[in-house]
């Protein structure tokens, strides 16, 4: 029994002993871990210390471009706003240039209107000039028909006219440049036409436009002003 029982003993005492080294190796692998693992660890650490100054200039950088990015964000809306105040000022300066385009059509069509007008005007003028050297030579010839008329009378028996002819006492005084005629005692009379003037009027009659105070002095009763002339006025030409 006792044999056995120390038998017993040496197998538990040898497993004993067998556990205690695979305790051992395992806690020196363990310790050889622990070594590799502090070793890595001040590896890490080392590399923590190197990457500090890059991860503050990262984060410095960071800090930067996030203040430039502020920036930009606040340019970015000043454009905008600026755009917004262009497009703005491009509305109004398309609606100005509408309302000048359309005024200068108005103002086109009143000059065509006032250019019909202009033609009408010297057209009307033109018959008018015509008619007054028509009434020239009309009256130049009839001066020529009174002037052939017998001078004489029969005593006692006053000449009467003869047909279709006007007696010398009732023979117009009108006379125009346009009669070579013309006495020059003889005053003449003028009819305003459409666009003169006394300055024109006084170069018609004298040649001379600065004359036209003479003509002006002699007809103050028809004129109320030299500058304005009322179409078909009688001027008495001095």
């Amino acid at each position: 029994n006792s044999l056995r029982a120390f038998s017993v003993l040496e197998g538990n005492l040898n497993q004993a002993r067998r556990d205690l080294r695979a305790t051992q190796d395992e806690l020196t692998s363990r310790e050889t871990d622990l070594a590799e693992t502090r070793l890595a660890l001040a590896a890490a650490r080392s590399a923590l210390a190197e990457l500090q100054p890059s991860l503050a200039g990262a984060e410095t950088r960071a800090d930067e471009a996030a203040t430039e990015a502020a920036k930009v964000r606040l340019e970015i809306a000043d454009l905008r706003e600026q755009l917004a105040d262009t497009r703005r000022e491009v509305v109004e300066r398309d609606n100005r240039l509408a309302e000048q385009a359309s005024r200068l059509g108005r103002v086109e069509d009143d000059t065509s209107a006032a250019a019909a007008e202009n033609t009408r005007l010297r057209e009307e003028l033109r018959l008018s000039q015509a008619q007054t050297a028509e009434l020239a030579q009309r009256v130049g010839e009839l001066r020529t028909r009174l002037a052939l008329l017998p001078s004489a009378t029969t005593p006692g028996r006053p000449t009467a006219p003869s047909p279709g002819t006007l007696p010398a006492a009732s023979a117009p005084s009108l006379v125009t440049a346009t009669d070579p005629a013309a006495d020059e005692t003889t005053p003449r009379v003028h009819t305003v036409m459409p666009g003169e003037t006394l300055s024109t009027i006084a170069r018609q009659y004298y040649g001379d436009v600065n004359r036209w105070p003479e003509i002006f002095e002699a007809n103050r009763n028809n004129i109320p002003s030299p500058n304005r002339l009322g179409v078909g006025t009688l001027l008495r030409i001095p």
